[in-house]
């Protein structure tokens, strides 16, 4: 009876691992971004053409990379958001797909940029865009993505994150503690935060400062941007 009952026990566990094994996807690239519309409709893309709808704020996701022109499955690195129906997904190879019904449907544009874009910021309720990534790459649209504009950076180092300021103008921070600041259609002279390492984002903070975080955590910028 002792070996019986033990037997049972054995076989239920297996049965519980292959159930467990049954439920895990059989792969599950990394998720680069997500965007919400609203408190039921979002969207998450990442690598190798990742693309995720989810309809119930999340409980669970669609496979979405049938609706999205992206053959060589190109990663996706981020969502931009001017309103709550235009956005723009960027990525690998300066991919960038617009879409201007919320998400419903998806144009690829041109950007004739061929490296890589890490992020997308949108001026909010405006068409300007600003795009950027690998080698100090920054792009401009002021048409919401139906035409670019390549910006001279002065710098080839990876940009990755961005914020906009009370102003509405643009700070770009990435590698060795880069910054860098847009004045519209102009980008000035890069300069370093206070530690030179490499930043992934930035925010504005509550009190007008901005907080960057990336290798060696977060810190504050203003001596760095007060010193411009």
């Amino acid at each position: 009876p002792e070996a019986g009952e033990e037997e049972r026990e054995a076989a239920q566990l297996d049965l519980e691992d292959v159930t467990e094994r049954a439920e895990e996807p059989l792969f599950a690239p990394p998720l680069m971004d997500v965007w919400f519309g609203d408190a039921e409709h979002g969207i998450a893309v990442g690598a190798f053409g990742a693309w995720l709808d989810t309809f119930d704020g999340g409980r669970s996701w669609q496979d979405g990379r049938s609706r999205i022109d992206n053959p060589d499955e190109n990663h996706f690195y981020a969502i931009a958001a001017a309103d709550d129906r235009r956005l723009l997904v960027v990525g690998e190879a300066g991919i960038v797909l617009r879409s201007q019904d919320a998400g419903a449907s998806w144009q690829a544009l041109d950007s004739a940029h061929k490296g890589t874009l890490f992020g997308a910021l949108a001026l909010p309720g405006t068409a300007t865009v600003y795009a950027y990534g690998l080698q100090g790459g920054v792009l401009l649209s002021r048409d919401f993505g139906e035409h670019w504009s390549a910006l001279r950076s002065r710098t080839e180092v990876v940009l990755a994150g961005a914020a906009l300021d009370e102003a509405g103008e643009l700070l770009l921070v990435g590698n060795v503690g880069t910054i860098l600041k847009a004045h519209g259609n102009q980008l000035g002279i890069p300069f370093s935060a206070p530690r030179r390492a490499n930043l992934s984002a930035v925010i504005e903070a509550p009190d007008g400062t901005f907080v960057a975080v990336g290798q060696g955590g977060a810190q504050r910028l203003e001596q760095a941007l007060g010193d411009e």
